[in-house]
């Protein structure tokens, strides 16, 4: 038996004698894929964004992770032998927690049901500094979170036996060449196929034309929207293109005061304090969407960048040390050190600093609030392409001529609208401070920075100057999140927030 369901979270109870209970959660009836399989020896539970049918679990029900190409979570539960398998994706985007309580183990993606607000004070200080680069690590006391690439097993006594699984790739450069070129895009294309209702998000930036550009070849039915300022550039030509390929084209407007409000408590909540009030319109967007649609996007900026290591993208990620020092009571860097060694090690496994930074940090969180509204599909992330492209020459994606070749669009979108890669002019937040201020300044006033072992004096400083500083005023919207999530969890706004969850009572075994 297969049921598919819509949720936006889940929590699991389970114990050492035998008690599992799963309550899956829909947010207003928005939501993702769940896909539940259940037979007479096994319970499958497996979040994807992908259609999955009942013949794929008949076929691979003991290896089906295997098969799973992209960004999933999965719980399988063997009622004979009465033991959990909890299976993580490759990529890590899924951030799953869990934590000890007396009588079992809960598990979710929400701190907020594990009870938990506690923060241990050096792993925020490693967090706040390593900004959207942070380790794929919890930093609330008594939580844990499931690492990527990972298959656990609890046994009925509750303890976490963990197995890594790792997908091989190619070690040597590979030649550029149109077969190769031929084979990416036809794994774009199949990934794109593996579920309906697409949805673009549509501007002037490569990855998005490059994945438009694969749907009008294979031809799908799409549609496309965007977001942000309609004079903007990305805006502007997202638009254009639309048009000119007479696509069914939506736009969504810059979040207000009252919605920025809304959607940043709607972010505290599901990233549990940890991703940044700057995503308040990318959820408005979603927010707004069809239930039904596929959200398609690039997933990291250019593609390209999965790709290779350069010391340069890391270090633009750092949150400044000016800040760090003025806001903290005392912090050692030591942490740093870790980035410092072992490059040629984590290249040659296949796994290098984006895939272990950015992808687990800025990118899982931005999926943590985004996939409780909708279905988000990343055919960039899709392992078949990851294969075939590893191993091309690092100057292949330096030059960017590798989108120009996956795409039709590249170069007559470029010449017809006077596209500039360069131009990002569709989210200044230093232009909307003034909306958004009074916001800010009424969580600062009313927050007890002591509790996080900063100081107030140091908060008031990056307040001052984050009008003519992009990386203060990026700071101060992830530290905006936290403090949110604190505020609320201690009071009864997520309560009332809660109010909008409809709990499906899906499965109780005593």
């Amino acid at each position: 038996m297969l049921k598919k369901y819509i949720i936006s979270s889940f929590r699991v109870f389970f114990n050492n004698i035998g008690k599992l209970e799963i309550d899956l959660f829909t947010h207003n009836g928005k939501g993702s894929s769940l896909y539940v399989f259940e037979n007479d020896s096994v319970v499958i539970l497996l979040k994807s964004s992908y259609d999955v049918d009942l013949e794929f679990f008949e076929n691979y029900l003991e290896d089906f992770y295997k098969y799973l190409k992209n960004t999933f979570f999965a719980i399988k539960y063997s009622k004979h032998e009465n033991t959990l398998n909890i299976i993580t994706d490759y990529f890590g985007l899924e951030s799953v927690y869990y934590t000890r309580q007396s009588d079992g183990l809960v598990i979710s993606p929400l701190i907020y049901h594990l009870n938990k607000y506690d923060v241990d004070i050096s792993l925020l200080k490693e967090h706040l500094t390593l900004g959207y680069t942070s380790n794929q690590k919890s930093i609330f006391k008594g939580c844990e979170i499931f690492k990527k690439q990972r298959i656990y097993e609890i046994n009925s006594d509750l303890t976490l036996r963990e197995n890594k699984y790792l997908q091989s790739f190619k070690l040597e450069n590979e030649e550029f060449s149109n077969s190769l070129i031929d084979s990416s895009k036809k794994s774009l294309i199949k990934d794109l196929k593996k579920t309906k209702n697409l949805n673009f998000g549509i501007t002037a930036g490569k990855d998005s034309l490059a994945l438009v550009s694969c749907a009008l070849d294979s031809k799908l039915n799409i549609k496309t929207s965007n977001f942000g300022i309609k004079s903007s550039h990305d805006v502007k030509i997202g638009y254009e293109v639309s048009k000119s390929l007479s696509l069914d084209y939506q736009h969504f407007d810059y979040s207000d005061i009252g919605e920025f409000n809304f959607f940043s408590k709607l972010i505290a909540y599901y990233s549990s304090g940890l991703a940044t009030s700057s995503y308040v319109d990318m959820l408005k967007y979603v927010y707004h969407m069809n239930t039904d649609d596929s959200f398609v996007i690039g997933e990291g900026g250019e593609c390209v960048r999965i790709f290779y290591v350069d010391e340069d993208i890391f270090k633009k990620y750092i949150t400044p040390k000016y800040i760090t020092d003025a806001i903290f009571n005392e912090i050692d860097y030591k942490f740093l050190d870790q980035f410092n060694t072992n490059k040629e090690s984590i290249i040659h496994l296949g796994i290098n600093y984006y895939r272990n930074q950015r992808l687990t940090n800025n990118f899982s969180k931005r999926h943590s609030i985004l996939t409780p509204f909708i279905n988000k599909i990343t055919p960039f992330l899709n392992l078949d392409f990851v294969r075939i492209t590893y191993s091309l020459p690092l100057e292949v994606y330096r030059s960017e001529i590798f989108h120009n070749y996956l795409s039709d669009l590249n170069d007559t979108v470029s010449e017809k609208y006077n596209i500039d890669s360069k131009i990002n002019d569709t989210q200044v937040w230093s232009k909307r401070l003034d909306t958004v201020r009074d916001s800010f300044l009424k969580v600062h006033e009313e927050f007890d920075y002591e509790q996080l072992g900063m100081n107030k004096e140091g908060v008031d400083f990056c307040l001052k100057i984050m009008d003519e500083n992009k990386r203060t005023i990026y700071f101060i919207l992830r530290l905006h999140t936290l403090i949110l999530f604190i505020n609320n969890f201690k009071t009864s706004e997520f309560k009332l927030l809660e109010k909008e969850l409809t709990n499906l009572k899906f499965y109780k075994k005593k």
